[in-house]
Protein backbone atom coordinates (compact mmCIF):
# COMPACT_ATOMS: atom_id res chain seq x y z
CA UNK A 1 0.00 0.00 0.00
CA UNK A 2 2.85 2.36 0.81
CA UNK A 3 4.47 1.56 -2.54
CA UNK A 4 1.24 2.39 -4.39
CA UNK A 5 0.99 5.67 -2.48
CA UNK A 6 4.58 6.57 -3.47
CA UNK A 7 3.94 5.82 -7.15
CA UNK A 8 0.57 7.63 -7.25
CA UNK A 9 2.04 11.13 -7.95
CA UNK A 10 3.92 9.82 -10.98
CA UNK A 11 0.79 8.11 -12.33
CA UNK A 12 -1.33 11.25 -11.83
CA UNK A 13 1.29 13.45 -13.47
CA UNK A 14 1.61 11.15 -16.49
CA UNK A 15 -2.16 10.87 -16.91
CA UNK A 16 -2.64 14.62 -16.58
CA UNK A 17 0.19 15.25 -19.03
CA UNK A 18 -1.42 12.97 -21.57
CA UNK A 19 -4.73 14.81 -21.25
CA UNK A 20 -2.92 18.15 -21.58
CA UNK A 21 -1.26 17.02 -24.81
CA UNK A 22 -4.55 15.81 -26.27
CA UNK A 23 -6.29 19.10 -25.44
CA UNK A 24 -3.44 21.46 -26.37
CA UNK A 25 -3.49 20.88 -30.13
CA UNK A 26 -7.27 21.38 -30.66
CA UNK A 27 -7.06 24.53 -28.53
CA UNK A 28 -4.12 25.82 -30.57
CA UNK A 29 -1.75 26.26 -27.62
CA UNK A 30 1.71 24.91 -26.89
CA UNK A 31 1.82 21.58 -25.01
CA UNK A 32 4.14 23.25 -22.46
CA UNK A 33 1.41 25.78 -21.68
CA UNK A 34 -1.01 22.85 -21.36
CA UNK A 35 1.36 21.15 -18.91
CA UNK A 36 1.62 24.32 -16.81
CA UNK A 37 -2.15 24.78 -16.77
CA UNK A 38 -2.65 21.13 -15.85
CA UNK A 39 -0.13 21.49 -13.01
CA UNK A 40 -2.06 24.43 -11.62
CA UNK A 41 -5.34 22.50 -11.82
CA UNK A 42 -4.12 19.38 -9.99
CA UNK A 43 -1.71 21.19 -7.65
CA UNK A 44 -2.12 22.31 -4.04
CA UNK A 45 -3.87 25.53 -5.13
CA UNK A 46 -6.31 23.70 -7.40
CA UNK A 47 -7.97 20.33 -7.02
CA UNK A 48 -5.16 19.07 -4.74
CA UNK A 49 -5.01 15.81 -6.65
CA UNK A 50 -1.28 15.70 -6.00
CA UNK A 51 0.60 16.82 -2.92
CA UNK A 52 4.18 17.89 -2.44
CA UNK A 53 6.39 15.03 -1.35
CA UNK A 54 9.63 13.19 -2.13
CA UNK A 55 8.31 11.68 -5.37
CA UNK A 56 6.84 14.95 -6.62
CA UNK A 57 10.02 16.90 -5.84
CA UNK A 58 12.16 14.25 -7.53
CA UNK A 59 10.04 14.31 -10.70
CA UNK A 60 10.09 18.12 -10.76
CA UNK A 61 13.87 18.29 -10.35
CA UNK A 62 14.45 15.64 -13.00
CA UNK A 63 12.13 17.50 -15.37
CA UNK A 64 14.11 20.72 -15.00
CA UNK A 65 17.45 18.92 -15.46
CA UNK A 66 16.17 17.07 -18.55
CA UNK A 67 14.96 20.36 -20.03
CA UNK A 68 18.32 22.08 -19.53
CA UNK A 69 20.13 18.99 -20.80
CA UNK A 70 18.02 18.97 -23.97
CA UNK A 71 18.68 22.68 -24.56
CA UNK A 72 22.40 22.07 -24.08
CA UNK A 73 22.38 19.33 -26.70
CA UNK A 74 21.01 21.76 -29.30
CA UNK A 75 23.11 24.80 -28.39
CA UNK A 76 26.89 24.51 -28.68
CA UNK A 77 29.63 26.73 -27.31
CA UNK A 78 30.34 27.89 -30.87
CA UNK A 79 26.76 29.17 -31.08
CA UNK A 80 27.22 30.94 -27.74
CA UNK A 81 30.30 32.72 -29.12
CA UNK A 82 28.46 33.59 -32.33
CA UNK A 83 25.58 35.04 -30.29
CA UNK A 84 27.82 36.90 -27.85
CA UNK A 85 26.31 40.28 -28.74
CA UNK A 86 22.86 39.08 -27.74
CA UNK A 87 24.22 37.09 -24.81
CA UNK A 88 26.23 39.96 -23.35
CA UNK A 89 24.15 42.85 -24.71
CA UNK A 90 20.49 42.12 -25.31
CA UNK A 91 20.24 39.65 -22.42
CA UNK A 92 21.55 41.99 -19.69
CA UNK A 93 19.56 44.94 -21.06
CA UNK A 94 16.30 42.96 -21.10
CA UNK A 95 16.86 41.61 -17.60
CA UNK A 96 17.91 44.98 -16.20
CA UNK A 97 14.97 46.92 -17.65
CA UNK A 98 12.32 44.36 -16.70
CA UNK A 99 13.92 43.48 -13.36
CA UNK A 100 14.41 47.05 -12.19
CA UNK A 101 10.91 47.97 -13.31
CA UNK A 102 9.36 45.09 -11.37
CA UNK A 103 11.63 45.82 -8.38
CA UNK A 104 10.48 49.44 -8.37
CA UNK A 105 6.87 48.27 -8.28
CA UNK A 106 7.67 45.95 -5.38
CA UNK A 107 9.42 48.76 -3.52
CA UNK A 108 6.41 51.01 -4.08
CA UNK A 109 4.22 48.32 -2.52
CA UNK A 110 6.34 48.37 0.62
CA UNK A 111 8.78 45.51 0.10
CA UNK A 112 12.29 45.82 1.49
CA UNK A 113 14.87 46.69 -1.15
CA UNK A 114 16.73 43.31 -1.23
CA UNK A 115 13.46 41.39 -1.39
CA UNK A 116 12.09 43.72 -4.06
CA UNK A 117 15.22 43.20 -6.17
CA UNK A 118 15.05 39.41 -5.91
CA UNK A 119 11.34 39.34 -6.69
CA UNK A 120 11.67 41.88 -9.51
CA UNK A 121 14.45 40.07 -11.32
CA UNK A 122 12.72 36.73 -10.78
CA UNK A 123 9.64 38.11 -12.53
CA UNK A 124 11.87 39.36 -15.36
CA UNK A 125 12.96 35.81 -16.20
CA UNK A 126 11.24 34.10 -19.10
CA UNK A 127 10.15 30.47 -19.13
CA UNK A 128 12.82 28.55 -21.02
CA UNK A 129 10.45 25.60 -21.36
CA UNK A 130 7.72 27.65 -23.04
CA UNK A 131 9.88 29.86 -25.26
CA UNK A 132 12.15 27.07 -26.53
CA UNK A 133 9.14 24.90 -27.33
CA UNK A 134 7.34 27.72 -29.15
CA UNK A 135 10.47 28.47 -31.20
CA UNK A 136 10.79 24.79 -32.16
CA UNK A 137 7.11 24.49 -33.10
CA UNK A 138 7.33 27.54 -35.39
CA UNK A 139 10.70 26.50 -36.88
CA UNK A 140 12.36 29.67 -35.59
CA UNK A 141 15.22 28.05 -33.68
CA UNK A 142 17.86 28.62 -36.37
CA UNK A 143 16.68 32.01 -37.66
CA UNK A 144 18.18 35.27 -36.28
CA UNK A 145 15.16 35.87 -34.04
CA UNK A 146 15.38 32.36 -32.63
CA UNK A 147 19.12 32.58 -32.01
CA UNK A 148 18.71 35.92 -30.25
CA UNK A 149 15.89 34.56 -28.10
CA UNK A 150 17.91 31.47 -27.20
CA UNK A 151 20.90 33.61 -26.24
CA UNK A 152 18.69 35.70 -23.95
CA UNK A 153 17.28 32.52 -22.40
CA UNK A 154 20.78 31.22 -21.69
CA UNK A 155 21.73 34.50 -20.02
CA UNK A 156 18.56 34.35 -17.95
CA UNK A 157 19.33 30.77 -16.87
CA UNK A 158 22.75 31.88 -15.63
CA UNK A 159 21.16 34.87 -13.91
CA UNK A 160 18.68 32.51 -12.25
CA UNK A 161 21.58 30.63 -10.64
CA UNK A 162 22.82 33.93 -9.19
CA UNK A 163 19.33 34.86 -7.94
CA UNK A 164 18.86 31.49 -6.23
CA UNK A 165 22.24 31.75 -4.52
CA UNK A 166 21.62 35.40 -3.58
CA UNK A 167 18.19 34.61 -2.09
CA UNK A 168 19.63 31.71 -0.07
CA UNK A 169 22.51 33.85 1.29
CA UNK A 170 20.47 36.99 1.90
CA UNK A 171 19.43 36.04 5.43
CA UNK A 172 22.99 35.27 6.54
CA UNK A 173 24.49 38.73 6.16
CA UNK A 174 24.27 42.02 4.33
CA UNK A 175 22.96 42.30 0.79
CA UNK A 176 26.41 43.30 -0.49
CA UNK A 177 28.19 40.28 0.95
CA UNK A 178 25.40 38.01 -0.21
CA UNK A 179 25.69 39.39 -3.75
CA UNK A 180 29.47 38.88 -3.81
CA UNK A 181 29.18 35.32 -2.48
CA UNK A 182 26.44 34.53 -4.99
CA UNK A 183 28.51 36.00 -7.82
CA UNK A 184 31.60 33.88 -7.25
CA UNK A 185 29.51 30.75 -6.65
CA UNK A 186 27.66 31.37 -9.92
CA UNK A 187 30.94 31.90 -11.79
CA UNK A 188 32.35 28.71 -10.26
CA UNK A 189 29.25 26.69 -11.18
CA UNK A 190 29.19 27.96 -14.77
CA UNK A 191 32.94 27.42 -15.15
CA UNK A 192 32.74 23.84 -13.88
CA UNK A 193 29.75 23.11 -16.12
CA UNK A 194 31.49 24.46 -19.23
CA UNK A 195 34.75 22.63 -18.41
CA UNK A 196 33.07 19.30 -17.75
CA UNK A 197 30.91 19.72 -20.83
CA UNK A 198 33.88 20.31 -23.13
CA UNK A 199 36.33 17.86 -21.55
CA UNK A 200 34.11 14.97 -20.44
CA UNK A 201 30.44 15.03 -21.47
CA UNK A 202 30.81 16.47 -24.97
CA UNK A 203 33.49 14.04 -26.24
CA UNK A 204 31.69 11.11 -24.61
CA UNK A 205 28.38 11.88 -26.33
CA UNK A 206 30.05 12.53 -29.67
CA UNK A 207 31.60 9.08 -29.40
CA UNK A 208 28.26 7.54 -28.50
CA UNK A 209 26.58 9.34 -31.42
CA UNK A 210 29.02 7.72 -33.84
CA UNK A 211 27.79 4.29 -32.75
CA UNK A 212 24.32 5.22 -34.09
CA UNK A 213 22.77 3.34 -31.19
CA UNK A 214 19.81 5.34 -29.87
CA UNK A 215 19.32 3.07 -26.84
CA UNK A 216 22.90 3.58 -25.63
CA UNK A 217 22.67 7.35 -26.22
CA UNK A 218 19.39 7.55 -24.27
CA UNK A 219 20.78 5.44 -21.42
CA UNK A 220 23.88 7.65 -21.23
CA UNK A 221 21.70 10.79 -21.14
CA UNK A 222 19.67 9.32 -18.28
CA UNK A 223 22.87 8.38 -16.46
CA UNK A 224 24.30 11.90 -16.74
CA UNK A 225 21.05 13.52 -15.60
CA UNK A 226 20.67 11.22 -12.58
CA UNK A 227 24.33 11.65 -11.59
CA UNK A 228 23.96 15.44 -11.86
CA UNK A 229 20.87 15.37 -9.68
CA UNK A 230 22.60 13.15 -7.11
CA UNK A 231 25.64 15.44 -6.94
CA UNK A 232 23.41 18.49 -6.54
CA UNK A 233 21.53 16.88 -3.64
CA UNK A 234 24.73 15.85 -1.86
Amino acid sequence: MEQAHAVAPAVILLATGLVAILLARPLGISPIVGFLAAGVVIGPYGLRAIEEGPTTRLLAELGVVFLLFDIGLHFSLAQVVASRRDLLGLGPVQLALCGLGAAACGRALGLELPLAIVLGFALALSSTAVVSRVLAERNLTTCPLGRSATAVLIFQDVAAIFLLAFAALLGRGSAGSAALDALWKTALAVGLAVTLGRVVVGPAFRGLARTRNEEVFTAAALFVVIIERGLRVN
